[in-house]
Order: C-alpha cells, then structure tokens, then sequence
C-alpha cells in the first residue's frame, strides 16, 4: 500500500483537523470515525465493478437513510458531518434497507460507511450498493475504487474478494495515551 493511497482517500473522509508531530501527522477526527482494529485497504478498477444496480443516488441522505444508519448504532451526527466536511464531487448510494457514502477525489473513487440492516442482509444489497457507487464515479471519471474495512469482519472480506477487489495495504490507528 502507498501513502499515496492514504493520501488520496483522505478528501473523501477528511478529519476535523490535522497536523504533524514530528514525522507524524495527526489527526482529529471529530468523533467521526476510528475503526478499533487493525483494517484492510481494497482497490479495483471502477470498471472491474460498475454494474446495473437498483441502488440509487442521492445528496443530502434521505431521512430514511439516516435513520437506518442511527438504527445500527455506527452512523450517527459525528460521522454525518464528516460526510457534509468531504469534498464533491460526493454522494450517498442507497436502497432499502441499505446504504453507503462514497467520495471521488480526482481518478478514486472512495467508499465509505457502508451498512445493510440486518432485515436486508444475505440478498445481495451490499453487492448492488457498491456496484451502483462505481457505476456514479466512473461518470465522474473515477477510474480506481477503494474501500476500507476492519479485520475482524469476515463476511466483508468475502464479498470485497468477491467482486474481483484486491487488497492495497493494511494500517491500524494510533491512539494518544491519556
């Protein structure tokens, strides 16, 4: 995995503020985020998984996304805002029962804050949600795809497999003491 990677990803999820400490650069993310594991970074051609999909595009998220989102406790005002703070072009893609966030910046496309309630799991909505978010991005001339996701979610890790995805890199977060 590159820094470049890192780096690119970042409009599409930025944090509240940044700065460096001595080689390090920090970051403050508002309560917006901080996975609590050690993830895996995913990329992919966007044309390698743009499909016809039911899911559909939409910016602001619908009151019903929102809600779907608060009911699986992940996605609450914090991680909102972090989504109204990313860059456009940006967009929710969504369906019933399932949504996700996704960021373009320049040639990547960034899929964040993808959840399925459990209602809708098992029949293919996380599927159709990523292919209708790479189908919106290549329109916008993203030409890679990338996704992060904890270590520790297996069924995830399949599906992103699934879909022909490789894995770019891995990092964990580092927490000050305190």
């Amino acid at each position: 995995m590159t820094t470049c990677l890192l780096e690119a990803m970042e409009p599409t999820w930025p944090p509240l503020r940044a700065w460096r400490e001595g080689e390090w650069t920090m970051r403050d993310g508002g309560g917006g985020g901080g996975r609590v594991s050690a993830v895996t970074l995913y990329e992919a051609a966007v044309a390698d998984i743009a499909g016809p999909s039911d899911a559909v595009a939409e910016w602001p998220p619908s009151a019903a996304t929102v809600e779907m989102w608060a009911e699986q406790g992940k996605i609450g005002p914090e991680r909102l805002a972090v989504m109204e703070r990313a860059a456009d072009p940006k967009t929710v893609i969504s369906m019933p029962g399932g949504a996700g966030f996704l960021g373009v910046n320049g040639d990547l496309a960034v899929l964040h804050a993808l959840e399925v309630s459990p209602a809708h799991r098992r029949q293919g909505r996380a599927r159709e949600i990523i292919r209708g978010a790479a189908l919106w991005a290549v329109v916008r001339g993203a030409t890679r795809f990338a996704l992060v996701v904890s270590d520790d979610n297996p069924i995830a890790h399949a599906l992103y497999k699934g879909l022909g995805m490789r894995v770019a890199g891995h990092y964990h977060y580092r927490r000050v003491a305190g």
